[in-house]
């Protein structure tokens, strides 16, 4: 384990899954918190769905 901690912004849900945590921001507020777990592709696949729902 690496034990490092990086920051990235995104817009690309395809990018973003290779990510272990998700912070949702909408007009510079937190709008959700979401942990990832599954594959790149199920992660994708989610991350798009949660950003069509906000």
């Amino acid at each position: 384990d690496w034990k490092r901690t990086v920051l990235m912004v995104t817009h690309d849900p395809r990018i973003a899954a290779y990510a272990d945590r998700i912070i949702f921001l909408k007009d510079g507020k937190v709008v959700d918190d979401t942990l990832l777990n599954g594959s790149n592709g199920e992660n994708a696949k989610r991350l798009k769905e949660k950003v069509e729902s906000l």
